[in-house]
């Protein structure tokens, strides 16, 4: 078992911090190119949500991302002491409209949803925490 953690200050700037961890670790177990741009996009797009909008501005607070490979998948852990918020709770987005016609936002937990393979989130003593699974296919 392969295990990776990170503790990320809530700035836009960490996200190549992850990017890397996405990398180290789909070398490690791995995992191909298509599924290791999923995962960082999925990351990528959960902690810059957890940067706008988790936390007051200007505050400084710290994200804990675990990547660990287990058998034949990668989990991902995140939590944070934000404000609580259940992605898996949110409605898809439309899809079908136009653009112009479209509510902002939602997409990258769209991304999610489609992209990993296990979710789950739970609050638990203050702390918003969400597992992610993606079982590993080899593929390119």
């Amino acid at each position: 078992m392969q295990r990776i953690e990170l503790l990320l200050r809530n700035d836009l700037s960490e996200l190549s911090r992850i990017a890397q961890a996405v990398e180290a670790m789909a070398d490690v177990c791995g995992l191909g190119m298509k599924q290791s741009f999923h995962l960082n996009l999925v990351l990528d797009e959960l902690v810059t949500n957890l940067v706008h909008y988790a936390y007051p501005e200007g505050s400084t607070h710290h994200i804990h991302l675990t990547l660990e490979c287990v058998d034949t998948t990668i989990r991902c852990e995140l939590r944070d002491q934000g404000i609580a918020f259940n992605p898996l709770d949110q409605a898809e987005p439309d899809l079908e409209s136009a653009l112009e016609d479209r509510a902002i936002g939602g997409l990258g937990i769209y991304f999610m949803q489609q992209m990993m393979d296990d979710l789950h989130y739970e609050r638990c003593d203050n702390t918003n925490i969400l597992r992610l699974g993606m079982r590993i296919t080899n593929e390119l």
